[in-house]
């Protein structure tokens, strides 16, 4: 742990001062920054503009996908002009020597197309090129493209246009086109990046809800739709921090996804991982009219039944479910008006099963064993995810320079889960002789006691949220400038209900006194054999009764709403020199408003005879089935019923009797927080090209403003604080030759402290001593990213790719636990009392490497040509384990595709070595806990019936690999997580 620096925790967090000067900055920001001023002055001064030049236009397009081919290299022959392809293919050489001149356009997997012209001084000329594949077969212009060239298409076209934007990037980063998205129906965004090198997805049961960029925390990345923000309501939850939750956006209207493992001077600091840009779909990208549709059915391994059966609430549901997805894009008014639209509905169920074990490893004297376990947890906890996407993309052309568009998507998620849990507790001390790490023997207490007892608990909860933008833009280009600006507007809403949808949160049915025994074969197992020794029957709801408590029955609605705001100008402006530079400008503002609402009530259910004791329990017609082993479920343990106990309350809310504490308690009293946060930028970058050596540089300036409402001691409070920061960041590629090439990028960021702090809630308790404070006067993160990457591209469609990065992060902030009162200026208020809170420590360093290889195998013979395969291999180290979190020290990926004629399959997977989980140093456990590794395997599945109409199937976790978390040593199980095999089937095709 870094050793904190306590001038940092400000005494009594007064008004927040936070520092107005960045940190310092290494010699080799300013080294780069000064080398590239020096090579753009040296154009400014040297190379002037020359006569005789002219300039070329055009576009660039794939007739076989009907869409313009972004990123391709066109290049007048015999001179230094070159030019990368827009969105929309167009392409502008400029400064072309007059004369005869032959242009030559190369795109990965096609076959190269030039073309010879003869330019006069002064004209601007027009060609247009048609790209045709290197596996095609020779046609004329006219011929339609054949079956085996479609059905081989889509990735491959896919790999092709991701290989051609990370070619043609300035910075690091990793691309992931929509064709090689594959048939995931739920379109959640991290199944699409998990195979990517650098990437760490962090689960929420089976679902994938943040992404880790090269070992780093989901806080530290920015996550952005078409360059702008996107809203992020999170779970509700500022303990989360920023990290971005990619439950509620669907990929089904996202053309590409960018990576940016480092950012450039025109893309928002607080990005110290980088930037995953999701980018749209625009009629204006093709040519014609396009159709595509997909209906689908999406099931689970464990409920492979087409009949309704119990669960996941309290009743019989079909746990195989359908869903659809439509896409359409065309140009309207003579070519000047482009529309896409997509709309997608998905619908899953997930098994969640759970056991967890929790361990006693202080021995007493008439304790002696080393380890025993003390709490054991089933879990059983089914639920149902509904998705639903929507975007509308529209495009004008106000002339031949200008363009305005109006971009939309919505994304409804809404999902609800019934967690039920079975729980034997029994701490060391009423463990009877013979209990080890694999025998866990309670003897009976009092009646009157419950320090030995089972419970049945859980929690259920309807997840419901959306997520939505619009973002009106500007696109002018004319000649040498390029301006475009933007408005956006993005917003999250998200709400946990419990009673708003017909159910409690929670009923905890306690059974004491009771004594039992647990044995299993060995420390790393799952199932646990069970024999009750004395007590009521266990497998009887009606046997907790006598042990109801007070406040048992619970209701948890939370719900927050984040907004953002943004507008942003950009202007670009090419030079006419000898030097291809260009330099570019821009200012952006952004403002953020987070607004969160958080509850904890309970009732204690009385019945219609006034005692809890006697009040009967409704039993509900699911049971606990976790599945894992042993013969503790063999029987049916009859479980409440959570949405009979909401119905009740209705009917008779004088059943239930509140618990005093839903009016007095700070959870409650103080339980809306509100943050504003307002950032404004400016930023100046160029670029220049020197032979084969090409420069980057530039400059960012972020000023920083907030406000929010906190509690201090009772009382709300409103607080504001400001702060200015500046930030380079550089980058140099060198080509060696048109395919091999190196990329050095550096990059400067912060993470602005989290909302929890900025808005948060002082709690004291007074009996035990101890109290919770947020530290508004915490200081952000500033990060220092180094990178740099060799790369070899071959055809037809493959790249090899080695690199190295570090990441330096300053000022890290942590949570510490053992703050005295007397170090943060409360000792006169709370003498002796000891706190928790956030602090600023020193320094976080993560360095490690990447390997990453593609490459589609049409050079073997005879039906191994239709092979493909990809590689990845990420190597994560870190200066701190604990501060480094959940940072995985290995990561491969991999996979096969084979194609043959109409067939294609192919099998993917990514293996995480053993990775720190969480620490613990109490009075009865000290451990250290890792997530043993794991390999996932999926398989895909295709065959086009026809050129416009397939059939296909996917498997998601093919051998149900479960999540394993184990304690001190890798074979002492802590907690067992099997989510069953996802699969999906279906038919899609185009008009």
């Amino acid at each position: 742990m870094p050793r904190p620096n306590s001038r940092l925790f400000v005494r009594r967090y007064h008004m927040k001062t936070a520092p107005t000067c960045p940190p310092c900055r290494p010699p080799l920001a300013a080294t780069f920054l000064i080398a590239w001023l020096g090579t753009f002055f040296l154009a400014c001064t040297v190379f002037a503009q020359r006569p005789g030049t002219g300039i070329i236009v055009g576009r660039v397009f794939n007739p076989a996908t009907g869409e313009y081919l972004r990123n391709a290299e066109v290049r007048a022959e015999g001179t230094n002009r070159t030019a990368v392809t827009q969105g929309d293919g167009f392409y502008r050489l400029t400064e072309v020597p007059a004369g005869e001149v032959t242009v030559r356009v190369s795109y990965t997997g096609y076959q190269t197309a030039t073309t010879t012209l003869v330019l006069g001084a002064g004209e601007t000329a027009t060609r247009d090129f048609d790209l045709r594949s290197t596996q095609a077969r020779a046609t004329s212009g006219d011929e339609p493209v054949y079956l085996e060239a479609f059905t081989v298409s889509a990735e491959r076209e896919g790999n092709a246009k991701a290989i051609m934007d990370q070619r043609a990037a300035m910075n690091i980063k990793n691309v992931v086109a929509s064709d090689i998205f594959g048939d995931v129906a739920e379109g959640n965004v991290g199944e699409f990046l998990k195979f990517m090198p650098g990437i760490d997805l962090e689960y929420a049961e089976a679902d994938t809800r943040s992404v880790r960029i090269r070992g780093l925390a989901p806080k530290y990345a920015a996550v952005m739709f078409d360059g702008n923000r996107m809203a992020n309501a999170a779970s509700s939850n500022l303990g989360t921090g920023r990290a971005f939750e990619f439950e509620q956006v669907s990929i089904n209207s996202v053309d590409t996804i960018e990576v940016n493992k480092t950012i450039s001077a025109n893309m928002d600091a607080d990005a110290p991982a980088g930037a995953i840009n999701l980018k749209s779909k625009s009629a204006f990208n093709r040519k014609g009219r396009y159709i595509s549709w997909q209906v689908n059915a999406v099931a689970n391994s464990n409920e492979l039944n087409f009949k309704k059966t119990p669960g996941p609430g309290d009743g019989y549901h079909h746990k195989i479910l359908p869903g659809g997805i439509l896409e359409f894009s065309d140009t309207f008014l003579g070519g000047w008006l482009g529309v896409a639209a997509t709309i997608s509905e998905s619908n899953m169920y997930n098994d969640q099963l759970r056991v967890q074990n929790t361990y006693d490893n202080v021995p007493t004297a008439s304790s002696p064993e080393p380890v025993v376990p003390v709490t054991i947890r089933w879990k059983d906890g089914p639920k149902f995810t509904e998705r639903t996407a929507a975007s509308l993309n529209l495009d004008y052309k106000l002339n031949r320079h200008t363009t305005v568009s109006l971009r939309s998507q919505f994304n409804l998620y809404d999902a609800e889960f019934h967690n039920r849990q079975l729980m034997l507790f029994a701490p060391r001390v009423r463990l009877a002789p013979g209990s080890d790490e694999n025998t866990m023997i309670s003897v009976p207490t009092t009646s009157n006691s419950n320090v030995t007892r089972a419970v049945l608990g859980g929690n259920s909860q309807n997840k419901y949220g959306n997520t939505g933008s619009v973002t009106a833009a500007l696109d002018y280009k004319r000649d040498d400038l390029v301006v475009d600006g933007s408005v956006a507007f993005s917003q999250s809403i998200n709400h946990y209900d419990d009673l708003e949808k017909g159910f409690f949160y929670n009923y905890d049915a306690w059974l004491h006194p009771m004594s039992w025994r647990l044995e299993r074969s060995t420390t790393s197992a799952s199932g646990w054999n069970f024999t009750q020794l004395t007590g009521a029957d266990m497998y009887s709801l009606s046997s907790y009764q006598a042990s109801a408590g007070a406040n048992r029955v619970n209701s948890q609605p939370r719900s927050s709403r984040d907004r953002q705001w943004s507008g942003q100008l950009n202007a670009k402006w090419t030079a006419p020199w000898r030097l291809p530079t260009f330099l570019q400008a821009g200012l952006k503002v952004r403002e953020e408003v987070y607004n969160l609402a958080n509850y904890n009530l309970s009732w204690t259910y009385v019945g219609p005879t006034g005692d809890r004791t006697q009040a009967v329990v409704p039993v509900s017609i699911v049971w606990i089935d976790p599945e894992k082993g042993g013969n503790l479920f063999d029987r049916k343990i009859e479980f409440p019923d959570r949405t009979a106990l909401a119905a009740l309350f209705r009917e008779h809310p004088e059943y239930f009797v509140p618990n005093p504490a839903n009016a007095t308690s700070d959870t409650n009293r103080f339980a809306e927080r509100y943050i504003k946060e307002q950032i404004g930028a400016a930023y100046l970058m160029g670029n220049t090209r020197i032979g084969r050596l090409t420069l980057q540089g530039g400059a960012r300036v972020e000023d920083t403003r907030n406000g929010s409402k906190i509690y201090e001691q009772g009382e709300r409070k409103y607080r504001t604080g400001d702060y200015t920061d500046l930030f380079f960041s550089g980058s140099a590629k060198y080509r060696f030759t048109e395919n091999l090439m190196a990329i050095a990028s550096f990059s400067q960021a912060l993470l602005r402290p989290d909302f929890n702090n900025l808005s948060g809630v002082a709690t004291i308790n007074d009996e035990q001593m101890t109290g919770t404070i947020p530290n508004a006067d915490l200081k952000p993160e500033y990060s220092n990213n180094y990178s740099t990457r060799l790369e070899y591209y071959f055809e037809p469609v493959g790249v090899i790719a080695a690199g190295v990065f570090q990441n330096d992060i300053k000022d890290i902030q942590y949570r510490a636990t053992d703050i005295a009162a007397e170090d943060i200026g409360l000792g006169d208020d709370y003498p002796g009392f000891v706190f928790t809170s956030w602090r600023n420590g020193e320094e976080l360093r993560i360095r490690g490497m990447e390997l990453e290889y593609s490459q589609q195998l049409t050079f073997l013979p005879g039906v191994l040509s239709g092979l493909s395969v990809f590689a990845n291999y990420t190597r994560n180290l870190s200066s701190d384990l604990i501060m480094a979190g959940r940072l995985a020290p290995k990561i491969v990926s991999g996979g096969v595709t084979f194609r043959h004629k109409r067939a294609t399959v192919s099998v993917k997977c990514v293996w995480n070595d053993d990775t720190f989980e969480s620490y613990g140093d109490s009075a009865t456990n000290q451990y250290i806990r890792y997530r043993k590794a794991r390999t996932m395997v999926d398989l895909n599945a295709s065959f086009a019936v026809h050129r416009k109409l397939t059939l296909f199937a996917s498997a998601r976790n093919i051998f149900d690999e479960p999540s394993i978390i184990y304690e001190n040593t890798r074979d002492l199980l802590y907690q067992h997580d099997q989510f069953g095999i996802t699969i999906t089937c279906g038919v899609k095709g185009t008009f």
